[in-house]
C-alpha cells in the first residue's frame, strides 16, 4: 500500500540562545525550501533565550513564524509547541544547529 503524502510540509526549528548559529540553519533552510515546489512553513520555537536570536530571526527572516515561550520548556515541549501550532500534517523537526542539503526534503 501507498502512501499518498500532501505536498505540504511544516519545518519546525526549536532555539536556545542560538545567536551564533541560527541564521547558518536558516540560511539552508531557505536555499532548500526556494526548489521545493509544494507549500513549506518554517516554524521557529524559540525557548526563552537570552541572548539576540529573537531579534536577527525577525529583522533577517520575515518568512518564519517565530514563537516565543514565556520559559525555557525544553526541546520535547518546543517541538511539541511547534508541531501543534503548524498548519500541515508533515512536520520535519530541526536543532538550531543544523544545516541542511538542498534535497534533505526530498
Amino acid at each position: 500500500m501507498r502512501i499518498k503524502l500532501e505536498k505540504t510540509i511544516s519545518i519546525v526549528i526549536t532555539n536556545w540562545n542560538g545567536e551564533k548559529i541560527i541564521c547558518n540553519c536558516l540560511e539552508s533552510v531557505r536555499k532548500a525550501v526556494s526548489v521545493y515546489k509544494f507549500a513549506v512553513e518554517i516554524i521557529v520555537v524559540d525557548d526563552m533565550s537570552l541572548d539576540k536570536s529573537q531579534d536577527i530571526i525577525k529583522l533577517k527572516y520575515p518568512e518564519v513564524k517565530l514563537l516565543v515561550n514565556e520559559k525555557n520548556l525544553g526541546y520535547g515541549c518546543a517541538a511539541t509547541r511547534g508541531i501543534r501550532e503548524s498548519k500541515y500534517n508533515i512536520a520535519i523537526l530541526l536543532n538550531n544547529d543544523v544545516e541542511v542539503e538542498e534535497n534533505f526534503i526530498s
